[in-house]
């Protein structure tokens, strides 16, 4: 399928592509020879040449709007909308209908972004028309589309739709066939998203259990590419698992000492994976060292867990920003960066990742960052007066 291309569409929107990548240069002097009139770029092949058509297919799909504007953007897009239904009224081979299929869909969720009033009317007519193909890689596409959209109204759904969509998913694993990479891939695309979504609204259980149902079918394939993957998404489903339950933090601090968490048993503790070289952790830090200053006599301990691969720029930087709480580093070449042993048990592939554990030692949230964290430590420790935003306080010892 059209996986790059799609993405391609995406990145475009996002600004990504240089306004100017599909214009010509205004410093050079005019051709003479060249031709008063230029080809349309999305003038359609003639024919069912499935090869022809491929190539086709991947030029408009990595195709810049000329006019980055809005407007000019949805004009182009909808060019190539009118391009592809052409060639969907064309008697395509299988493969190559598709694609077609799969790259209209994709334009068609772009122009709903821009709030197009034929958007929803293109998309229905398609489905109609897919829904009538009886080819069985017609009907194993709308099988897939139907579960992509169940997994985005997961939130609507009641605890046993949302199990139902977890067995479809794991199923989707189960039928892949050995040596279908393409199956394999999108099973796996799917797995994800479904246990993104499920963390996202917070049914934190089903979304552990869904990662070990999907790792377990995984593993049972054999197949080494997946190993790493596979003791991924167990370390995930561990930190999943965590939300009233204990967290296991143990290690050696930054100045040599053994740790345990353990030992801060009856305080509030922000266990927070970051690192130096990581801009979101940067900017997360002045409203950390705020709840510090604010929280710290009322029983508030933070427990930094650097993913620094450098013992240098670590002390620097901690030196810098006068932190006085806890922060965990591991000097062994193995547990580097995101090796570091609490991080791979709990598989933490981004951050920052910030824990927020209780009194009695259980986590009460995987994501107590930003104007969360003080809505936290209020419930947990009571009001205080919180210093202004703008003002730096240095952490109480």
């Amino acid at each position: 399928m059209l996986r790059l291309p799609c993405l391609l569409l995406l990145v475009l929107l996002c600004g990504q592509l240089s306004p100017l990548a599909a214009q010509d240069d205004p410093n050079l002097p005019p051709n003479p020879d060249a031709e008063t009139v230029k080809p349309d770029p999305f003038a359609v092949p003639e024919g069912t040449d499935p090869t022809a058509l491929r190539l086709y297919l991947n030029r408009i799909a990595r195709m810049p709007p000329a006019d980055r504007s809005e407007e000019g953007i949805q004009k182009h897009f909808t060019k190539i909308g009118t391009a592809l239904d052409d060639l969907l009224s064309r008697e395509l081979e299988t493969e190559t209908f598709l694609q077609v299929a799969e790259l209209r869909l994709s334009v068609i969720d772009l122009l709903e972004r821009f709030e197009d009033p034929t958007a929803p009317q293109v998309r229905k007519t398609l489905m109609t028309k897919l829904q009538a193909d009886e080819r069985p890689e017609v009907k194993k596409l709308l099988g897939r589309l139907e579960l992509e959209q169940q997994i985005s109204e997961l939130e609507a759904a009641t605890g046993e739709e949302r199990m139902a969509v977890v067995q479809k998913v794991a199923g989707l694993i189960q039928q892949v066939k050995s040596g279908d990479d393409e199956a394999l891939q999108n099973a796996i695309n799917m797995a994800s998203t479904t246990t993104d979504v499920l963390e996202s609204i917070e049914d934190f259980a089903l979304a552990a259990s869904a990662t070990q149902l999907f790792a377990k079918y995984l593993g049972a394939m054999e197949d080494p590419r997946l190993e790493r993957l596979v003791a991924s998404m167990q370390s995930n489903a561990r930190r999943l698992q965590l939300p009233g339950n204990e967290i296991e933090v143990k290690g050696t601090t930054v100045d040599g000492e053994a740790f345990d968490i353990n030992s801060l048993k009856g305080k509030v503790v922000l266990v927070d994976f970051w690192a130096t070289w990581c801009g979101p952790c940067r900017a997360e830090l002045p409203n950390v060292k705020r709840m510090y200053a604010a929280y710290h006599e009322k029983g508030f301990e933070v427990v930094g867990i650097s993913l620094d691969e450098s013992r240098d720029d670590l002390e620097a930087f901690l030196e810098q920003q006068e932190t006085a709480w806890i922060t965990l580093f591991d000097d062994k070449p193995e547990n580097a960066g995101w090796n570091h042993p609490v991080a791979r048990n709990y598989g933490i592939s981004g951050i920052p990742a910030v824990i927020l554990v209780n009194q009695e030692g259980k986590v009460v949230s995987l994501n107590a960052r930003g104007p969360e964290l003080p809505k936290l430590l209020e419930k947990l420790l009571g009001p205080v007066e919180l210093p202004p935003e703008d003002v730096l306080i240095p952490p109480q010892n």
